[in-house]
């Protein structure tokens, strides 16, 4: 109950802490009978520890770095200056208020004074060197004047804090050797003397009597307005003017020669305006290239800009405007203009028209004369056909002639398709030859040479549009007895002799012609006038000129009107020399008919007449050299004559006017 109370000594210090208590009768380990440490954790700090400054209660006194034996000394700074003075000081861990650890000021009543304080010009030792006033910041420049003129010279000065003699505070003789002249100083006119007046660096720059004077960068002596400048004298590279427009480029300025350069030269505001080597342009109204030399413009550029068509063009001359054919170089043509404007019209035409003379005036030019010319020479015409230019006869518009001559220049003399039977000299074979050689034949009376050998050629009737025409003309038999019997005598009929005129049917008369005898033929056919009779065979039915062929009617009283080639043997005196006609063809065209009316089909022909038209067998047979006889017989063969057509009062009936039989071959 009585045991002491013991206080633990946790760092060792032999000072117990008051707040950890442990009664017992002796001290356990780690207590003491102390309870004055005021720190058990830190072993420095106890009632009996010397205190230091570290911010700490060391000796438990409840004071902190109090009366600490090796504190440091402060010294007071009594002007805030921010140095300290040796009058006032105090040891402490922190400088006191108002103290300072140097103490270094000289005089601590007098804020301006301390050491690297500027001297000033205030009777005081300012920078602590034991000086006054030496070398005061504030001391003021004092600057010479010799010449007298109230301002110093700028390079010649002193600092002072009174102002010397002959010095003046002022250093506007600011310029070198300005306080030699009374007249050059900061602020003095600025005149042409050579002097730099105002001393401004410039010497006579902006004089008041200078003149101005612009940049001639380009050195065409005309300055730029845009760049003048002030002098005495006049810089180099400057004008008196200002009068350049670009001084850039010497190729500009007032009074130069305008050109096409896409510059304004002349300095007139206007670019290649009536400049002098501008091209001239001219009017082209009609679009044709070439423009009228007298209306024209000047320009540098196509006023059109190189359009097509109408407009301005590079180019002059043309003659007529209005009308684009005519224009220089133009092909010139037969058109009666000039066209290549030359001032000739249709001279020199490349292609003119060819001309040949016609000599005999026909119309027809020679070929071997011409002249070349847009008009029409006279005695010359446009074409050169003629091939005989000394006969008007002879032309392309003459019909040809059998005379040896090109009548019609085709280059064919007696040309057969023109003149074939024309004359003796242009004989045909045969009427058939004359109808299928010549362009157009007609009816008539044609030269025929059936040999082709040019001897004995002779004149027949050709009729050339019966039965597809070409059809010879070789016997007329006509009816002059009484009884309307021709009784042609056989022996003539029979014989080669010609006989009348057979040339011409119209003659009413018994003819026969040398083709009679001469004329070779396939076909023949027999026509009666004026009521036409017609018996035709085929081609071939006379093959050889040996063929028999009849017309024969078997009665009186039967309505058959028959043709056919016939092997019958026909006696008389037609066979002459034993000829026997020979079959060798059948089929025969015919017809049989007259103006008495009635018609009848036979072998799908149309036979028109009446039943009492008779003709009895007619035989062809051939006779002397492949000529033809013809012969014909009444009831039987015996009773017989060359030619004989009997319509005599017993057929009643009978047509009495035919008066005519013709006989055709082919």
């Amino acid at each position: 109950m009585d045991a002491p109370l013991w206080y633990a000594d946790a760092d060792g210090d032999r000072y117990g802490d008051p707040l950890v208590t442990a009664k017992a009768c002796a001290a356990p380990a780690g207590y003491v009978s102390d309870k004055t440490d005021c720190d058990d954790l830190t072993a420095t700090t106890h009632p009996r520890a010397a205190e230091s400054c570290n911010l700490v209660d060391d000796d438990c006194d409840t004071l902190v770095d109090e009366d600490v034996a090796d504190a440091p000394t402060w010294y007071a700074d009594s002007d805030n200056d921010g140095f300290g003075g040796t009058r006032f000081t105090v040891k402490a861990c922190e400088a006191p208020a108002g103290y300072l650890s140097n103490s270094t000021d000289c005089d601590d009543l007098s804020a301006v004074s301390y050491p690297g304080a500027e001297e000033r010009c205030d009777g005081k030792d300012n920078d602590c060197n034991t000086l006054v006033d030496d070398s005061p910041t504030d001391a003021a420049t004092w600057y010479a004047d010799a010449d007298g003129d109230g301002f110093g010279d700028a390079f010649t000065s002193q600092a002072a804090c009174a102002q010397p003699p002959g010095y003046v505070a002022n250093a506007l003789d600011a310029c070198e050797g300005a306080d030699a002249h009374r007249s050059v100083h900061v602020g003095a006119t600025e005149v042409c003397d050579s002097l730099d007046n105002d001393c401004d660096g410039d010497v006579d720059g902006g004089a008041v009597d200078a003149l101005t004077y612009y940049a001639d960068t380009d050195g065409d002596r005309y300055g730029d307005p845009a760049a003048p400048t002030e002098a005495c004298a006049q810089p180099a590279g400057t004008a008196r003017n200002d009068d350049d427009c670009d001084d850039t480029t010497g190729l500009r300025a007032p009074g130069r020669v305008e050109v096409c350069d896409g510059l304004d030269n002349d300095c007139d505001t206007l670019v290649d305006v009536a400049a002098l080597d501008a091209s001239t342009w001219y009017m082209d109204t009609d679009g044709d290239g070439y423009g009228d030399t007298y209306d024209t413009t000047k320009a540098c550029e196509d006023p059109d800009g190189g359009a097509s068509g109408a407009g301005w063009k590079a180019l002059s001359g043309d003659c007529d405007d209005d009308n684009p054919a005519a224009y220089p170089g133009a092909a010139e043509v037969c058109d009666g203009v000039d066209n290549n404007c030359n001032s000739v019209v249709d001279l020199d035409t490349p292609a003119p028209p060819t001309w040949y003379l016609d000599y005999d005036g026909d119309l027809y030019g020679n070929p071997r004369f011409t002249q070349t010319s847009c008009a029409q020479p006279g005695g010359y015409v446009s074409n050169d056909d003629d091939c005989d230019d000394d006969d008007p006869a002879i032309s392309p518009a003459q019909d040809e002639l059998c005379d040896g001559v090109d009548n019609d220049c085709d280059e064919v003399v007696d040309n057969p398709e023109d003149v074939l039977g024309e004359e003796a000299a242009c004989a045909a074979i045969s009427c058939d030859d004359a109808y299928q050689s010549l362009d157009s034949a007609t009816n008539g009376v044609y030269w025929l040479d059936p040999q082709g050998d040019g001897v004995g050629a002779f004149e027949a009737w050709c009729d050339m549009s019966l039965s597809n025409g070409g059809w010879t003309l070789m016997g007329v038999f006509t009816n002059g007895d009484s009884s309307k019997h021709w009784t042609a005598f056989s022996d003539t009929w029979l014989t080669t002799t010609t006989l009348g005129i057979p040339a011409d049917p119209s003659i009413n008369a018994d003819a026969k012609s040398a083709a009679w005898s001469q004329l070779p033929v396939d076909e023949v056919m027999i026509v009666s006038y004026p009521n036409t009779v017609w018996v035709q065979t085929n081609p071939g039915c006379l093959n050889d000129n040996t063929l028999q062929w009849a017309f024969r009617r078997n009665s009186v009283s039967s309505s058959t009107c028959a043709m056919s080639c016939s092997t019958t043997t026909v006696a008389g005196p037609w066979a002459t020399g034993g000829t026997t006609p020979d079959r060798t063809d059948s089929t025969l065209r015919f017809r049989c008919m007259d103006t008495n009316g009635g018609s009848t089909t036979v072998g799908g022909y149309t036979v028109s007449g009446d039943d009492n038209s008779m003709l009895t067998t007619m035989v062809f047979t051939t006779y002397l050299d492949n000529n033809f006889g013809l012969g014909a017989g009444y009831g039987n063969a015996s009773n017989t004559h060359a030619m004989d057509w009997d319509c005599d009062t017993a057929d009643s009936g009978c047509n009495t006017d035919t008066t005519q039989v013709l006989l055709y071959g082919r």
